[in-house]
């Protein structure tokens, strides 16, 4: 039964928001954790899209917000969505929806992005953690090919934690991840900033799904 569930910040991620529960129970192995969040306790958290989430847990989740609104601005699905076709991504949609994260996970195929691993913005961190006393893992900063903050113009910056589905399931929250003392390194390249920013702005402008 879950008790106290964390409320999505801006811009956040909800594998973050999952990743700040298993921090606030204190449990301390990951089957615990997942025990209380995913149908299949045995399921590594996806960290870009959605995993089938228990009744409590999605509950929670959409307790202020409809589920279509979390799936499109929480997660990455409107990166690989947005500009399918409508049919395709009104399918894609409803699988996140039912829990058919298999078929879900089959259509949208990330493999050919290569190794890529949880990125933070050393500023936006800062920022959060006066803000909100915690960071937490913001989805713009997990755009495929995208190496810049659109808001502060410097360098993401990654961590050791891996996208691959190969690797062990665990929740690593960013406030336990991300360190204090990382200074931002800034660039001067025009064009890198111009596609940094264009790509954030098209991931969080609004579109009729059909």
């Amino acid at each position: 039964m879950i008790g106290i569930f964390p409320e999505l910040y801006p811009d956040e991620l909800v594998y973050s928001c999952l990743a700040r529960y298993a921090a606030y129970t204190g449990y301390v192995t990951h089957r615990s954790v997942a025990e209380d969040l995913f149908r299949n306790c045995l399921e590594r958290p996806s960290v870009e899209f959605f995993n089938t989430l228990t009744e409590d847990a999605m509950s929670h989740l959409t307790a202020k917000r409809d589920i279509r609104d979390v799936i499109q601005q929480h997660t990455l699905f409107d990166y690989y969505a947005r500009f399918a076709p409508a049919e395709k991504r009104k399918k894609l949609m409803d699988m996140i929806i039912s829990g058919d994260m298999k078929s879900f996970n089959n259509s949208v195929s990330t493999r050919k992005l290569g190794e890529r691993f949880l990125q933070f913005c050393p500023i936006c961190t800062q920022e959060d953690r006066e803000k909100h006393g915690e960071t937490y893992w913001h989805r713009s900063h997990q755009l495929p090919e995208i190496q810049i903050c659109h808001k502060h113009e410097c360098y993401l910056h990654n961590t050791e934690i891996s996208l691959r589905s190969k690797v062990s399931p665990a929740f690593y929250p960013a406030e336990v991840v991300v360190p204090y003392d990382e200074t931002p390194v800034f660039y001067d390249n025009v064009l890198e900033s111009s596609i940094a920013k264009y790509v954030a702005a098209v991931l969080s402008s609004s579109y009729v799904m059909e």
